[in-house]
């Protein structure tokens, strides 16, 4: 009973992670009370088991992520595992201990963390409605709870597009609408593959609680505040014989790995969303080079912990500078979106794969010649590959494509004023 009251409070918090609960009766200011969701919002909120943000709101169709739905099943239901595994890994992701444990007792099996090599790319991905079916059916197996087989042929019935419902998922997602925890979209499929988001995840809470018919008997403990959603960055202006130097740093947020250093998932999306924000503190036109007369500015890449960052790390390895020149411009981008010690880089086979923030190395003959950050995925021109892009140096000054093909950078390989040019680019983005 005790392991099946903490089930409830875990599911309802992992809807809110971080985030200290609002009082009973708060109402949201985007969920009024014509929302579908509204009633089962409320009542998740006024016993305390689930709560909003700060600032009033409470984001009903933010989707949650497999890592955030299993790590609360793994506090509710082995706590003590939980902890004796994050002591031994402490080195690992924050959601490493707790997918271990439901590991060992087989919570993850048939889902897309089935399996410890695909927690790295699947922990930051919205969670799919099978998967939610799927571990709520591993853990109800795992209390004795059972369907008959004539609950679940009644249940396919009311399920429309039960024929595409892969066979995998099957046996769980009969199980949840046998026992009324789960049930069909607007229109009235399964739609499996969809991901769940907060507020059906309110619906799915209090059926849970209806179904196994247990009161909730406290809120769960407030977590520690909330980890930063944006990406601070400071500077050092120094004078010079000509004008001045500034050098820049970037703050590490210390997300894990699939994680922005916003702590937003890595989407192709959110990566130009950042993009966009970072134009506006390195702005076009702004002065960047080497050795230069005048004002001119740099990239600490050793500013945050005394370490060289991955950016930097992967600019070095191609033979550029980390701080300086179009490396140094390149290297912090790339910290700035990804984080200056997660998401590790790796070399693309296929360069036509760019997706932006990748960061795009030009070589003549073999030996560097300038660095860009992607701007966006692929494009052809006459049947050539070109990316947008954005860098540092040129004319001694930082350069945003503005969509032109002189300031985009060709992809395949090519001659030039006698050198044979081709790129390489390295990605941050998981497998």
């Amino acid at each position: 009973m005790k392991k099946l009251t903490a089930l409830l409070l875990a599911l309802a918090l992992c809807v809110s992670l971080s985030v200290p609960a609002l009082a009973a009766g708060t109402s949201f200011s985007d969920v009024p009370a014509g929302h579908w969701a509204y009633n089962a919002i409320h009542a998740a909120a006024g016993k305390g088991i689930i709560s909003g943000y700060s600032d009033g709101t409470f984001r009903p169709t933010r989707p949650l992520t497999n890592a955030q739905f299993a790590v609360m099943l793994a506090r509710a239901f082995f706590p003590e595992e939980s902890e004796a595994l994050r002591i031994q890994t402490e080195s690992k992701p924050w959601y490493w201990a707790n997918l271990q444990a439901l590991y060992n007792h087989r919570i993850l099996a048939g889902t897309a963390l089935d399996a410890v090599s695909k927690w790295h790319s699947a922990a930051a991905q919205d969670i799919s409605r099978y998967d939610v079916a799927q571990m709520l059916y591993n853990i109800l197996t795992d209390q004795g709870r059972t369907t008959t087989l004539e609950q679940r042929a009644a249940a396919r019935i009311k399920i429309p597009d039960w024929p595409s419902i892969h066979s995998n998922y099957r046996m769980a997602v009969s199980t949840c609408y046998a026992l009324g925890l789960l049930n069909g979209r607007e229109d009235g499929r399964f739609s499996g593959a969809a991901a769940m988001n907060r507020a059906q995840s309110c619906m799915v809470l209090n059926r849970l609680a209806d179904y196994l018919a247990i009161p909730v008997q406290a809120p769960w403990p407030e977590e520690e505040d909330p980890k930063p959603t944006t990406v601070a960055v400071s500077s050092v202006r120094k004078p010079t014989e000509t004008g001045s130097t500034t050098g820049w740093s970037v703050h590490d947020n210390a997300y894990p790995d699939g994680i922005l250093n916003n702590g937003k998932r890595m989407t192709p999306e959110n990566v130009c969303a950042m993009l966009e924000d970072a134009k506006q503190i390195w702005y076009d036109g702004m002065p960047w080079g080497g050795i230069v007369k005048g004002d001119n500015n740099y990239y600490d890449a050793y500013a945050f912990d005394g370490l060289l960052t991955h950016g930097g790390e992967l600019v070095v390895a191609q033979g550029g500078t980390p701080t300086t020149n179009a490396g140094g411009f390149s290297a912090m981008l790339s910290d700035y979106v990804f984080g200056l010690h997660a998401n590790q880089g790796r070399k693309l086979e296929d360069n036509t794969q760019v997706r932006p923030g990748d960061i795009i190395f030009q070589m003549a003959n073999g030996k560097l010649h300038h660095t860009r950050i992607a701007l966006s995925t692929v494009q052809y021109q006459s049947g050539i590959p070109f990316v947008s892009t954005c860098d540092g140096n040129i004319g001694a000054a930082v350069s945003w494509d503005d969509g032109t093909q002189e300031d985009s950078c060709r992809l395949d390989g090519y001659s030039q004023n006698g050198a044979h040019i081709t790129c390489v680019v390295y990605t941050r983005y998981p497998e």
